[in-house]
């Protein structure tokens, strides 16, 4: 199963394993496998948190262009929603093959797979 990790920079980096994540954790990074555990993260963090990591991949070409950088969400729920949605239509969802995939920096989205 696929292992996210969020950074203090909102850095989202995708694991193939669970084990392959451990050193990000241990330098801070928080885990999490589905939308339910990231909202259980998100639920102390300030909404302006999740904004700014929203809109560090809506809107970037070959990652989220399709995808509109917002001003604000109607609520907690639906920017956890976009959110979770917005990282399967990326790069991040090739974990599942074990890619390693090279994302711009403006996304702030990296792959770690097998290596």
């Amino acid at each position: 199963m696929t292992t996210f990790t969020i950074d203090a920079e909102n850095n989202i980096t995708a694991f193939s394993t669970p084990d392959h994540a451990e050193a990000v954790v241990g330098a801070g990074a928080q885990p999490f496998t589905s939308q339910q555990q990231l909202a259980e993260l998100a639920a102390a963090w300030p909404a302006e948190r999740l904004l700014a990591i929203w809109n560090s991949f809506a809107g970037v070409a070959g990652f989220g262009a399709d995808l509109k950088p917002v001003q604000k969400f109607t609520d907690r729920k639906t920017a956890i929603k976009r959110i979770s949605t917005g990282r399967q239509t990326g790069p991040v969802w090739l974990s599942k093959r074990n890619y390693q995939v090279r994302v711009p920096p403006e996304c702030r989205l990296l792959l770690i797979g097998r290596g």
